[in-house]
């Protein structure tokens, strides 16, 4: 049994920090992580436990095989409906999708979207957006990587967590993937996403970073745009 839409099923290996959550999706009970369900290929997944806020992602789930999604949960006590974060996966804005990709980064096609400035160079487009006091607060870039997502999965989460991210939830399939961050400094909350997508024989690299971010709201909406025009 599963729960979702009419599409075929996905397999989703599902684990929490920490453990022993109880799992729902579209609010239907599925189990406790660590744990393995099948579920439809959109909906609301949603975490429990104990002592924790809940967690919630809305899935995506393109690929038809198996995918591996971890969630970390935050301590504390759930005072009415939580408004869950909108993920780096969700949709593409009405009219990002109608973007010629009229611009090429070594063989991959991309546009900038509406008020982004961008640097190219060999294999990186440097992108920036919004006014700070010495560096733009929302910043992004685009690079080519050699290599398989399954290898350098691992190495893209260490990295991260050398500079101080810490990994709020994150989604893995066999050829694209995602890692949403978060970063705390006496200046307040910094989120990042990662988002991967492979390419042949290659990795194609999106990084996010929106320094000192109070909006949520335009950190969904940039996510959106820069996944809609440069994957």
């Amino acid at each position: 049994m599963y729960w979702g839409h009419r599409e075929p099923p996905r397999q989703l290996a599902i684990e929490s920090n920490p453990p022993g959550a109880t799992v729902y999706f579209n609010g239907h009970r599925l189990g406790v992580t660590p744990c393995s369900v099948r579920v439809g290929s959109r909906g609301r997944l949603r975490l429990e436990h104990p002592g924790y806020l809940p967690a919630e992602e809305f899935l995506r789930l393109d690929e038809p095989g198996g995918q591996q999604m971890h969630l970390r949960m935050r301590p504390g006590v759930a005072v009415g409906r939580l408004r869950p974060d909108y993920p780096p996966s969700l949709g593409t804005p009405p009219y990002t999708r109608f973007l010629s990709r009229d611009q090429v980064l070594a063989g991959h096609a991309y546009a900038v979207p509406p008020g982004w400035r961008s640097e190219a160079q060999p294999n990186r487009l440097q992108l920036s957006c919004g006014d700070g006091s010495q560096l733009p607060l929302r910043q992004a870039s685009l690079s080519l990587i050699p290599g398989l997502l399954t290898e350098q999965w691992g190495q893209l989460q260490s990295e991260k967590e050398r500079q101080g991210w810490t990994v709020v939830s994150s989604q893995l399939g066999l050829q694209s993937a995602w890692i949403r961050l978060e970063r705390v400094n006496d200046l307040g909350l910094s989120r990042s996403a990662l988002l991967l997508k492979q390419e042949g024989d290659r990795l194609v690299e999106l990084d996010y970073q929106y320094l000192e971010c109070a909006d949520v709201f335009t950190y969904t909406r940039d996510l959106d745009y820069l996944r809609a025009t440069l994957l």
